[in-house]
């Protein structure tokens, strides 16, 4: 028996204990993931994510240097914790760490602003009709593609 087959035949069977339904109950809900980046400079890292995407942050410890670092901005969440080795390497674009979709961004605006630092990894690029992607490269040289709605496809909606 295949490992497809086996899943379709008693996918409960295949979960763990802690995340079946107990008799008569409800199943556990998963309801979101954090990513979490090692970073160099957590006050670098959090002085950049404010600056292009508009993030707030919450640092420990509060005073420097800071250990870890909630950033937040209209429910997406980023977790950033000081690295004691090595963070992402910037050898080169090897795909994306984060996609972040964003509703109403002026994209060529956000392009312009990232590219004064240099950290273009793939220009403003349309995506069919009505959705376009900036690829950008952030302080620890982890990859985020930034997608959305092209201001042409929102006046249309």
């Amino acid at each position: 028996m295949s490992f497809r087959s086996a899943i379709s035949r008693n996918v409960p069977a295949l979960q763990p204990a802690y995340v079946r339904s107990p008799a008569g109950g409800r199943d556990a809900v998963f309801r979101f993931s954090v990513p979490v980046l090692r970073v160099r400079d957590v006050a670098i890292t959090i002085a950049w994510y404010k600056r292009h995407l508009g993030f707030t942050a919450e640092a420990f410890p509060e005073h420097g240097p800071h250990e870890f670092a909630i950033l937040e901005r209209d429910g997406v969440q980023l977790l950033v914790r000081r690295a004691t080795g090595p963070t992402r390497a910037v050898d080169g674009h090897s795909g994306w760490d984060l996609y972040i979709w964003v509703d109403g961004v002026d994209f060529p605006r956000l392009e312009a602003s990232i590219a004064l630092a240099g950290e273009i990894v793939r220009p403003l690029a349309p995506m069919g009709d009505s959705m376009a992607e900036l690829e950008v490269r952030d302080p620890d040289g982890y990859v985020l593609c930034i997608g959305g709605p092209t201001r042409a496809s929102v006046t249309r909606s």
